[in-house]
């Protein structure tokens, strides 16, 4: 019998699932069944995404989703999620500084 609150091992079928489908990462739905995320589309996000570290976050969401099981999303809303998701992960995540460089001399005035 399984504790309540842990999060079952993956079976055969769940890693046999993943190869066939050539997913990173599956994220459930409502409906129990699988949401396959491929490595194109995360490739694409980190991109879309460049302050973040996409694989991470996808990891995250799968950890969320586990300890949030009511409210999990359908397939059909799975991809504004994630983007949401993201969204907010980027807007939140350190700024990085650039320096300006002075186009003028040391003796000139701006």
């Amino acid at each position: 019998m399984q504790a309540p609150g842990s999060v079952p091992d993956p079976t055969h079928d769940d890693v046999k699932s993943l190869i066939s489908v050539n997913a990173f990462i599956s994220l459930p739905t409502n409906n129990g069944k699988m949401f396959h995320v491929d490595h194109a589309y995360v490739e694409r996000l980190q991109i879309q995404f460049p302050a973040l570290d996409v694989k991470q976050q996808f990891r995250q969401m799968q950890a969320w989703f586990e300890g949030n099981r009511r409210n999990r999303k359908t397939a059909q809303g799975m991809t504004r999620f994630i983007i949401n998701w993201l969204s907010r992960a980027q807007d939140r995540a350190p700024r990085q500084v650039i320096e300006r460089v002075s186009v003028l001399g040391d003796n000139e005035i701006m």
